[in-house]
Order: C-alpha cells, then structure tokens, then sequence
C-alpha cells in the first residue's frame, strides 16, 4: 500500500511539474497576442525582450503552482513571497546570462528552457527548507 501513494505522489508531482510547464507556455502566448507587435521588441531590444519574457515565465510557473497550493495538490507550506522571489530569480538569471553571451536572443536559444526549468525549481525551493 505505501508503495502505491509513494507512486501516486510522484505522478502529482510530475502532474505539477508539467502544468507549471505548460503555463509558462500560455501566459507568454497570451501575452503575445495581446500586445501588438510584440515579435518585433525581440530583434530591436534583447534586453525588453529578457525582460519580457521573464515575467511571462515566472508568472505562468508562479500561478501554476499557486494553483496546486490552493487545491492542495501540492502539500506545502504557501511562503508566497518567498516563491515569487525564487520564481523571479530562476527566470531572469539564466535570460542575465543569455543576454550577456549572445548578441541576439533567437528563437530556440537553450537558454529559455534553461530560464523555465529554473523558475519551476525557483518556486519548490522555500519547500525543500523548513521554518527557522
């Protein structure tokens, strides 16, 4: 029986992990249909476009685990502030650096998965600490 919730839990957590992807993904679409001529910010300006991007990614990974929060999914304490913290650093930091390596930021740079993966985990890291 233990071995059965044990896979349960990581199927929920993996559940988790993936619509946290996925909103990353649909917040930067939305947000791309709803200011015009958003497709021509990323060759005039990489450092509006980082900018930009950063936020979609940190707000689609922040609201999606918000979400598991509030429907319990996720089993944690809600520390929000220090999540939006973590969601932020872990989507801007790797874009920092694809901004300071490459002259222009192009479709498919690695560095936006990389600036995803970290704002998920930007926001599981106040539950991997406990309360001082």
């Amino acid at each position: 029986m233990k071995t059965r919730s044990m896979f349960v839990r990581v199927l929920i957590i993996l559940g988790i992990l993936f619509f946290q992807l996925v909103m990353t993904q649909v917040i930067t679409f939305i947000l791309s249909l709803l200011i015009g001529g958003l497709e021509n910010v990323q060759p005039s300006n990489k450092y509006l476009f980082a900018a930009i991007i950063g936020l979609t990614f940190s707000i689609g990974a922040f609201f999606a685990g918000w979400v598991a929060l509030r429907f319990r999914w996720l089993d944690a304490a809600p520390r929000l502030p220090a999540r939006a913290i973590g969601t932020l650093l872990g989507a801007y930091i790797p874009l920092l650096a694809a901004v300071l390596i490459y002259p222009v930021l192009e479709p498919g740079n690695p560095f936006y998965s990389l600036s995803i993966l970290a704002a998920i985990i930007g926001f599981h890291v106040p539950t991997w600490f406990k309360n001082s």
